[in-house]
């Protein structure tokens, strides 16, 4: 049902071949997004908003949503709501749900990551920043598959999760491309690491697309929503991937448009196509 996006090992390794001592395994990222091949089909949907209200999530041990998120209210959020699924699945936080919207919001918001590049920190840090948010956000999209296959409805929240995970790993990446060379002591672990990296990231790039293509799972809406920010981010990741792995990638899409019935979502695949082809900036 899933895939491993980024093992965590791989992580570990190359921060260890860096000269920051404070790159340690806590800073560790284990992605994980749904190997879209292999995902069973949805239950029927979910009838009715069973989520609970903000205060009772605080009350769980879930940060308040009201400010921005590290990697630590990431785990936090992610221990919270692993215990409130083992009960009860569909009481997990909804997409732009009435009591719990504000909540998945900020579990999914890009500007978490965003703040990562502008704190004036090294970019090792920034590296380990954006893994710390990785592992936790990953658990929570895993979360989210189970209650899908228990229970039905969470779709929209599984695409929105993978599009969070996508672009945590685009920052990571730009993160480390920026770690100078003086920093790095060990050549060879840290392309050992970085080899296992682009691995991951394969994982990450085709699945994605794998997810655009599951007219049966994801709304058009959905679909629409998350090529618009593949847009953002995919051209960011498609240089870090293994060569074969780039050359790929065009050929899905082309795959992607000559099936695809929705004139809006081939038009956003196009645009998704032109953005791959455009001048790097």
């Amino acid at each position: 049902m899933s895939t491993r996006l980024l093992a965590s090992g791989s992580l570990v390794l190359l921060l260890a071949a860096c000269a920051t001592p404070s790159a340690t395994t806590s800073a560790a990222s284990e992605g994980r997004a749904p190997d879209s091949s292999q995902v069973s089909p949805p239950a029927p949907p979910a009838e009715k908003d069973d989520s609970l209200g903000l205060e009772q999530y605080v009350a769980l041990g879930v940060p308040s949503p009201e400010r921005s998120w590290s990697g630590q209210d990431y785990a936090a959020a992610a221990q919270a709501l692993s215990a409130l699924a083992q009960k009860s699945p569909p009481e997990l936080p909804r997409y732009q749900s009435t009591r719990s919207g504000p909540l998945f919001a900020r579990l999914t918001s890009f500007e978490n990551v965003d703040a990562i590049e502008r704190l004036q920190v090294a970019p090792l840090a920034r590296v380990q920043l954006a893994g710390s948010m990785m592992e936790p956000a990953s658990q929570l999209l895993m979360l989210y598959i189970g209650a899908n296959a228990a229970s039905g409805g969470f779709s929209t929240e599984m695409i929105e999760l993978q599009a969070f995970v996508t672009h945590a790993a685009a920052e990571m990446m730009e993160a480390i491309d920026q770690v100078p060379p003086t920093d790095i002591r060990n050549r060879e672990a840290f392309e050992s690491g970085m080899a296992q990296i682009r691995m991951g990231l394969g994982k990450v790039a085709i699945g994605a697309l794998t997810t655009v293509s599951e007219r049966k799972v994801y709304s058009n809406e959905d679909r629409l929503r998350f090529l618009g920010t593949l847009k953002q981010d995919l051209p960011r990741l498609l240089p870090k991937l293994e060569p074969l792995t780039q050359q790929e990638v065009p050929v899905r899409i082309e795959k992607l448009l000559a099936d695809e019935p929705s004139p809006e979502v081939k038009r956003e695949l196009e645009a998704l196509r032109s953005a791959l082809t455009a001048p790097a900036h």
